[in-house]
């Protein structure tokens, strides 16, 4: 049983909902919930679209949904000035975490004595 909520990730769109639900890295694919408006969700294994939206490297983005959905891709179904936050936020944690990384003395545990 999912003790989920899981919603349709397409455009707006009539008939059949695809919802992610976990993704399967070793097959390059996602589990969706595929349903119907009032109607029972059944579980699909289905690979990934992949296509890119052609931006240059850093902005650059693959489709997260599934291979011949219908309507836009992912990347088009987002407000730009999020997606340009988001990806700030990224770049800036990114960083903070190069500077606050610390080596340990080869021999020597972290914590510990000696």
């Amino acid at each position: 049983m999912l003790d989920r909520t899981v919603t349709c990730e397409l455009s707006p769109h009539g008939g059949k909902h695809y919802g992610a639900v976990e993704y399967i890295d070793s097959e390059s694919k996602m589990i969706w919930g595929v349903w119907r408006d009032g109607g029972t969700m059944l579980l699909h294994a289905l690979a990934d679209c992949g296509e890119v939206n052609g931006l240059p490297a850093g902005e650059d983005d693959a489709c997260f949904l599934f291979t011949a959905h219908r309507g836009l891709h992912s990347w088009g179904m987002y407000d730009p000035e999020v997606v340009a936050a988001r990806r700030e936020w990224e770049r800036q944690w990114r960083a903070s975490m190069r500077t606050n990384i610390k080596a340990v003395p080869s021999g020597r545990q972290a914590g510990a004595s000696g």
